[in-house]
């Protein structure tokens, strides 16, 4: 299979159906960009509660979310951005998917998927620059401000990924990194998600998903509030040198 086959084989499910792109900031262009590469003459819909000029987007019509709401009846996949709130998901879960939901589809298995209220940029760019000082067929995508899609195409089964995760990248996916870290929990973002726990909730799909080959590496100060999510992956803990005694395959401590 050539590149572009492969390539093109990890978004087949969208061939011959009805997609609506809802959020046309920096991800919902390149998701725009990744789908129109690889299916020039594809009908798509763009959503956003502001209106937008479809001049540059051929063959694409848009969908005021302001005035024709979000229910999106008729939709095969919705594409939808990170930090849109979704209310009542279970009307429209089944369709909802994201550039993260089909990046970590086909190479979660080469995915560090890092996540935490406070730290992530800074501890994924470390990791990236330690990785890519080893191996230069590493790549850096993620809440950074690039879209994964921009890079899929430099993917192959030996390229290690570090993603900076967030919360809404992380909320409604149903695949996670092999390797996935929470550094820390505080309370943030309560205006879209209301309570804590969906907070935390969303935060966990760095490892919910993830099967007993994979590995989940949190912070020792978290593991009784996130003790109630699901966890397949091998545990390490990293703690803050207060020589807390908790259950790990490996725990790491000091500062």
């Amino acid at each position: 299979m050539n590149e572009l086959k492969k390539i093109k084989n990890i978004i087949s499910f969208i061939e011959n159906k009805k997609v609506v792109i809802w959020g046309m900031g920096r991800e919902g262009i390149s998701t725009f960009n990744y789908i129109r590469s690889l299916y020039p003459d594809m009908p798509l819909t763009l959503a956003d509660s502001k209106k937008i000029d479809i001049t540059p987007y051929p063959n694409c019509q848009f969908w005021d979310t302001e005035t024709q709401g979000i229910d999106f009846d008729g939709f095969d996949y919705i594409f939808k951005s990170p930090g849109i709130p979704v209310f009542h998901p279970e009307k429209i879960i089944d369709r909802l998917t994201s550039q993260t939901e089909v990046f970590l589809t086909a190479f979660g298995k080469n995915t560090f998927g890092i996540t935490g209220t406070k730290g992530k940029s800074t501890t994924s760019s470390l990791l990236y620059h330690l990785l890519k000082n080893h191996d230069d067929n590493t790549i850096f995508v993620g809440n950074i401000g690039i879209p994964c899609f921009d890079y899929i195409d430099r993917v192959d089964e030996n390229t290690s990924v570090v993603f900076e995760m967030s919360c809404h990248q992380l909320e409604f996916v149903k695949h996670s990194p092999h390797i996935g870290v929470i550094l820390n929990l505080y309370e943030e973002h309560l205006d879209h998600y209301v309570t804590m726990e969906n907070y935390i909730k969303a935060k966990s799909h760095v490892f919910s998903w993830q099967d007993e080959s994979d590995i989940t590496i949190l912070n020792c100060s978290d593991l009784e509030t996130l003790s109630v999510y699901p966890r397949k992956g091998r545990l390490i803990t990293a703690c803050d040198g207060l020589g807390k005694n908790v259950p790990a395959d490996i725990s790491v401590s000091g500062t």
